[in-house]
């Protein structure tokens, strides 16, 4: 069945990830009802996030998308999150 809220995401996808940014545990709550093929649509935009709350290899948020991209088998997804942790890992601190 999906998020009933992404209709509303593909609609105006920059007002949902302005929300979705502010409030990491709202964020999960949102990812966690998506569907794989939102799931996979979510992939491009992930690094936004991730960065937002500044997440590194270890933190709770990429832990979480890790196991749901694992567990529903979303390998573009896990590939997005590893890259991303990857770029944050090798780019200088500020």
């Amino acid at each position: 069945m999906g998020n009933p809220f992404f209709s509303l995401f593909v609609q105006d996808s920059a007002e949902i990830w302005n929300q979705l940014r502010k409030d990491m545990h709202q964020t999960i709550e949102f990812i966690e009802g998506c569907n794989n093929e939102e799931l996979s649509l979510l992939a491009e935009d992930i690094r936004d996030i991730i960065t937002e709350f500044n997440e590194t290899e270890e933190g709770e948020f990429v832990d979480f998308l890790r196991e749901i991209a694992e567990t529903r088998g979303i390998s573009d997804l896990l590939e997005e999150i590893d890259a991303v942790v990857q770029i944050i890992k090798t780019e200088p601190s500020s």
